[in-house]
């Protein structure tokens, strides 16, 4: 794989079937982001992943976008705490996925979801 920088899947019916994905991968996330963000909350690519969600959600409220939830930023207020700020970016995670959302933000913290599930053995593939 000289040369190769990323190898992009389109996991439902390619890698996955689409009931699967649907019946398993998708609640997986939504029973476990919390716990995930807890556990991981302190890890750079974890951080990224909420940034990458605040500055959607931030684009989202500019745009008037209908139930949009905003992920405050701890560093620009003293009063929010971790736990509400991911309490908020978990929030965000479940209303995106209730929407039918396909945003960036949204995929790359599901993926990182599962490839933890999957390495764990929680998710196996059918």
């Amino acid at each position: 794989m000289d040369g190769i920088k990323v190898l992009l899947l389109d996991i439902e019916g390619t890698t996955s079937s689409i009931k699967f994905v649907h019946d398993a991968m998708f609640p997986y996330v939504v029973s476990h982001v919390r716990s995930f963000l807890e556990k991981h909350w302190h890890e750079a690519e974890c951080q990224e992943d909420v940034q990458e969600l605040r500055k959607l959600a931030q684009q989202d409220k500019e745009e008037g976008v209908e139930g949009v939830v905003s992920i405050p930023d701890k560093a620009d207020d003293e009063e929010t705490d971790e736990e509400t700020v991911r309490d908020s970016v978990a929030s965000n995670v479940l209303w995106q996925m209730s929407s039918d959302r396909k945003s960036t933000a949204l995929k790359q913290l599901q993926g990182h979801m599962w490839r933890e599930a999957f390495s764990q053995g929680i998710l196996k593939g059918q």
